[in-house]
């Protein structure tokens, strides 16, 4: 399957401003653009979010099976190993308890 990119066109006047106006580089300004992202007290708040500002989680969408998916999984002691990391690897969990090797 083909991937199409949307590569957009730089917006060279909202990023100087966000950049200059919050003092970020010019590649994070670009970023934050092309997320439509370009007023500086906008970006500020996207920066540096406040619990008060996120949206409640039932209001995201399919939480409520998503929620039943995690109670199934407690059911079957799922969660445990999940919530561990161990899911992918334990080489982090081997790491932080396993005693220094020699070279």
């Amino acid at each position: 399957m083909k991937h199409l990119w949307d590569i957009k066109v730089p917006n060279e006047q909202s990023i100087q401003g966000i950049t200059q106006a919050l003092g970020i580089h010019p590649l994070l300004a670009q970023c934050l653009v092309n997320r439509e992202l370009i007023d500086p007290e906008e970006v500020r708040s996207f920066l540096n979010p406040k619990l008060a500002d996120l949206a409640a989680p039932e209001l995201i969408p399919n939480m409520g099976s998503a929620v039943e998916r995690l109670f199934r999984a407690r059911e079957k002691e799922e969660a445990k190993e999940k919530r561990r990391g161990q899911g992918h690897s334990g080489l982090a969990a081997t790491t932080r308890t396993s005693p220094a090797v020699p070279f």
